[in-house]
Formats: structure tokens, C-alpha cells, sequence
């Protein structure tokens, strides 16, 4: 009896481990197969992480810092705070906001999204924006005006191991070329008003595995009010591999630009200028307006010595202005060093042929030439960083660069007709050479931030000698969080002397410069967050300075004040 009671445990025993073994077995293959797809994610932090266990070691190549931070005309030209846009709440997803201000500022925001979704995840929307604007005649208050309307809508398709995203926006914005026109009554200064339309397709891989990883489709409509359009159709596929600890990464892009004017006419009455980068008849009758630009990118990266990415770069243009084309091949090179936990080495080479068309342009420079001819730039930097987590709250970065930049674009004012009251901001374009040099200093803790970064630069044209195009700037930005539930930032931001070009119109070498004086901005925002309500208040130059942006473009709207209120839904 005692033999046949053993004989029987031992068979359950046996039945028990192989049942368990079996069950480990379905547990692994469970977790292996699992992928989980987090769409439209945020990177919390983006200082640099240490840590081997990443497949890859991320090293931003910006100022370190925690949270995004807008630096005004950081490198190329950019708009005053007047000409900013908020983008989309950072704190609530179904919102609707309120801001009114001084100049008439008035600002409305909507966005509706149906939630978290393992198939289908969709949203809308609604912006309504305007300083120094009314809805009646006469419709801008002040000649730095401006009127903004902005409907998007978007979709986000979750497929077995790959997410497919369409997003449609359209958009308007309305203003006044007012550069030098400070005295005129505004009712007779000219104004732009453009209609834009984007829709994007984009297709994303979500398997480690699979050598495809992602595809866009873009296109694009653009019109003014002078009779022009242009129409743009954006292509791209990124493609990678990784085989015995090497990346191999392909991309792909492709763009077709055309450019249409319903009324040449109007082109017939423009001064014809070698300096001024716009459309002439000329250009109508001869060429289609067809651009074409492309370029791929082949990249290996893996970790020997030193992590490294080397690959070869091929840009192709063809411009409808110009019977040349061109051609860039050049190598694209990354290598970095970690000499211990704390401290990283980074050497980056890059030759890049970049295509600029009128909506990029207006998107900079809303008050730029309606005329204004697209054009390619060919920028060529070599640059040594050194990253220093000098304790577990402080961190500086440095980064020395050298510049080559051809047809590099340099704003100034232009008087584009006789007695049109219209004076636009056109674009000059010249070569630059030489080195800049930025450097920031992060200090992070629980309840605050501070950010300190300088940036200088000796660049200089090989035209005009004794000219300095692009001023140095210092920036610092202090954010602090209190009770969990206010938040406080406080920025000043300081941008030096630059040259700026003064042309006659009818005269092709005959050229002057003046000096935009320096200027600082300093600004206050706090937040309260109440459950599902936020209310705001920004202090908007607290010094009651006049900034120059451009030649005849300034902002001397003084110190602002603005209150806002946003609730959660």
C-alpha cells in the first residue's frame, strides 16, 4: 500500500513540474511576442542619461535643459514675442482655453481628442488669435496688427504592428507690410493675407524587428493675396536595420515645388534688382516654376572605441530660376566619447543642401516679399562638444562649431513700389564664413530650474567684410514650482548689435548699413492649477523696451499684460 501511495505522489510530482514547466515556457513566449504601442509619447527629460544598459545613448545636441524653451532669433532670424504662437496645451488633452491682454489681444484654443483607444484615437482642433486687430473697419488698431485662424484635424489608426497618423491643418493669417511706415495712417498700408492647407499621411512601425520604419506623404497649398500659389508635394522613407550590434539606416526624401502667379502683371512694375531675390516676368515666360529637391542619407552607427555614425549624404536641387543644377555629396560623420560617467566628447561633420520655399519663408517672416523667389542654401559645420554632468543637479554644455553657409539669407527692408505704402521684408543672399560658440550651464532640482546659455559667433559675409549680420545673445530662464500647484518663470533674454543692409531699388551696387541697437527682454509668467482649471497671468517686457527685429519692423508695444484661463473637460 505504501509502494503504491508513492508510486501515485510521484506521478502528481511529475504531473506538477511538467505542467509548471509548461506554463513557464507559455509565460516567456507571452512576453516575447508582446510589443505595447504607446502612441504620440513625450520624452520627459531631455538631459543627457547615462546608462549602459541603452541600446543607444541619446546626447542632444542643444542647450541642457528639462523643458522645451523658445529662444528668440536663436540663430537664423527670427520673430519677436509679438509674432509667436503657443502650440498646444502642455497640461490638459480635452481643453478649452481663454486669453485677453493689452492691444486688444485676444486668443481662443479648443481641443477635443475621444480618449485612449487600442484601434482608433482622433481629434480637433480650433484656434482663434489677434493683437491689435478688431472685426470692424478699420480692422487693425495699431500697424503691427495680426490676425490668426487655425482648424486642424487628425487621426491615429493603431494596425497590428504599425500606427498610421493623418493630420489635415488649415490656417490663416492676416497683417501689414508696415516696415517704415510708422507715421502712415494704417488704413493705407498694403496687407498680406494667406490661406494654407496641409495634409500628412505618416505610417510608423512599431516592431524592432522589421526594416521598415516609418513613411510620410505631405502635401501642401499656399496662396496670398498678390496672385501667387504654390502647391508642394513632400515625400520620405526611413528604412533600418541592425545586424551584429551595427545600425544600418537608409532615408529617403523627395519634394516637387510649384510656384504659380495668376497676374504677371504684377511682376512687370518690380524694379529689377541682381540684390533682390524675387520673381521677375523673365522668370514667367521662360521656365515652368517647377522645383524639384531631394536628398537620401546612408548611416552606419555601432560602438567601438568610441560610439560613431558614419554614413554618406546626396542632395539633389534644381531650381526653375536657374538652368543649373546642383549636386552635394559629402560625408556625415558623429563620434563620441564618454571618458567616465560624467563627461562626453562629440565630434559631428555634416554638408547639407537645404531648399527654402515661400511658405517656409513666411512661416519666419510673415511681412516678407509676396514675390519672393525660392532658393537653396548649402551649409557645411564642423563641430566639437564637451557635455559635464558636473554633479546629479548640474550640468554645462559647450559646443564650438565652424560655419560655411552659401547663399546664406540676409533680411532688409525694401521699398517694393512707388507710393504703394507697401515696404516688405525681401532677402539678400550672401556666403558666410566662421565659428560661433554657445555654452550653457543647467542647474535642476525638485522645485526649480535655471538655465544660463551664451551665444557668440564671428561669423562674416565674403562680400561684406566689416559687417556682423547675426548678433550674439545671452538667455536665462528661471522656473520654479510651488505647492505643486503654481508655477512660476522668469526669463531675461539679451540680443546684441547687428548690421543690417539698406539697398536703392533701382541701383545694383549701391548699398548702405545700419546698426540695429541691442535690446532686453524680460518676462514673468505664473500658472495656478486648480483640478481641471488653469489661470494664468504673463508680464510681457517688464523693462518697457523697444525691440528691433528687423530694418522698419519693430515692436514698441511696451509692457504687456495678459490673463488666461484654461479648463479641462
Amino acid at each position: 500500500m505504501k509502494i503504491k501511495y508513492l508510486n501515485i505522489l510521484l506521478l502528481l510530482t511529475c504531473l506538477v513540474f511538467s505542467q509548471d514547466d509548461k506554463l513557464r515556457f507559455e509565460t516567456i513566449d507571452v512576453f516575447k511576442n508582446y510589443s505595447p504601442i504607446i502612441a504620440n509619447s513625450i520624452k520627459i527629460n531631455t538631459q543627457p542619461i547615462y546608462n549602459d544598459t541603452l541600446q543607444e545613448k541619446i546626447i542632444p545636441n542643444k542647450p541642457i535643459l528639462p523643458r522645451n524653451i523658445v529662444l528668440r532669433e536663436s540663430v537664423d532670424f527670427k520673430n519677436s514675442s509679438k509674432y509667436f504662437v503657443d502650440g498646444l496645451s502642455a497640461y490638459f488633452g480635452n481643453y478649452s482655453s481663454i486669453k485677453m491682454g493689452t492691444h486688444s489681444f485676444f486668443s481662443t484654443r479648443f481641443h477635443y481628442n475621444n480618449g485612449l483607444s487600442v484601434r482608433h484615437n482622433s481629434g480637433v482642433y480650433l484656434e482663434l488669435s489677434s493683437e491689435d486687430y478688431g472685426f470692424q473697419s478699420p480692422y487693425y488698431k495699431k500697424n503691427n496688427g495680426e490676425f490668426t485662424r487655425v482648424i486642424q484635424l487628425y487621426s491615429n489608426r493603431f494596425l497590428k504592428d504599425k500606427l498610421f497618423k493623418t493630420n489635415l491643418k488649415i490656417q490663416g493669417i492676416s497683417g501689414l507690410y508696415w516696415g517704415g511706415l510708422n507715421n502712415i495712417n494704417v488704413e493705407n498700408i498694403a496687407s498680406y493675407n494667406i490661406s494654407s492647407i496641409d495634409l500628412s499621411n505618416t505610417l510608423v512601425s512599431n516592431s524592432l524587428n522589421s526594416f521598415f520604419k516609418s513613411a510620410n506623404f505631405k502635401l501642401n497649398v499656399f496662396n496670398n493675396n498678390y496672385y501667387r500659389s504654390e502647391f508642394r508635394i513632400i515625400s520620405n522613407l526611413n528604412l533600418q536595420t541592425t545586424k551584429s550590434l551595427k545600425k544600418y539606416s537608409i532615408y529617403l526624401s523627395g519634394e516637387l515645388i510649384n510656384s504659380d502667379f495668376d497676374d504677371i502683371n504684377q511682376l512687370a512694375i518690380i524694379p529689377e534688382n541682381s540684390n533682390v531675390n524675387c520673381f521677375t516676368v523673365n522668370d514667367i515666360n521662360q521656365n515652368s516654376l517647377f522645383d524639384l529637391f531631394f536628398n537620401s542619407n546612408f548611416l552606419l552607427s555601432g560602438n567601438s572605441i568610441v560610439d560613431y555614425k558614419a554614413g554618406v549624404s546626396l542632395f539633389y536641387g534644381k531650381l526653375s530660376s536657374n538652368p543649373k543644377s546642383n549636386y552635394v555629396i559629402s560625408p556625415n560623420l558623429k563620434f563620441l566619447k564618454k571618458i567616465d560617467e560624467s563627461k562626453i566628447l562629440t565630434f559631428e561633420f555634416d554638408n547639407e543642401l537645404k531648399y527654402h520655399s515661400f511658405n517656409d519663408l513666411f512661416n519666419v517672416i510673415p511681412f516678407i516679399n509676396p514675390y519672393s523667389r525660392n532658393f537653396l542654401t548649402q551649409e557645411l559645420k564642423a563641430s566639437f562638444s564637451y557635455t559635464h554632468l558636473l554633479t546629479r543637479s548640474l550640468s554645462i554644455y559647450n559646443i564650438v562649431s565652424y560655419n560655411h553657409i552659401q547663399n546664406r539669407a540676409v533680411p532688409f527692408l525694401y521699398d517694393l513700389y512707388d507710393n504703394s505704402m507697401m515696404n516688405p521684408i525681401n532677402l539678400y543672399l550672401t556666403n558666410l564664413d566662421g565659428f560661433d560658440f554657445m555654452s550653457s550651464l543647467a542647474w535642476s532640482r525638485v522645485k526649480y530650474d535655471f538655465l544660463l546659455s551664451f551665444h557668440l559667433n564671428s561669423l562674416k559675409s565674403n562680400k561684406f567684410q566689416n559687417i556682423s549680420f547675426i548678433a550674439n545673445k545671452i538667455n536665462s530662464t528661471f522656473t520654479f514650482k510651488f505647492f505643486n500647484s503654481i508655477n512660476i518663470i522668469a526669463d531675461c533674454y539679451y540680443r546684441g548689435d547687428s548690421d543690417v543692409l539698406r539697398f536703392l531699388p533701382s541701383a545694383d551696387n549701391n548699398y548702405s548699413h545700419v546698426i540695429l541697437p541691442s535690446y532686453v527682454s524680460a518676462n514673468l509668467s505664473v500658472r495656478y492649477m486648480l483640478k481641471n482649471m488653469i489661470f494664468s497671468l504673463n508680464l510681457r517686457n517688464l523693462l518697457n523696451v523697444r525691440y528691433n527685429v528687423f530694418d522698419g519692423y519693430l515692436d514698441d508695444d511696451g509692457f504687456k499684460l495678459k490673463f488666461g484661463f484654461s479648463y479641462r473637460f
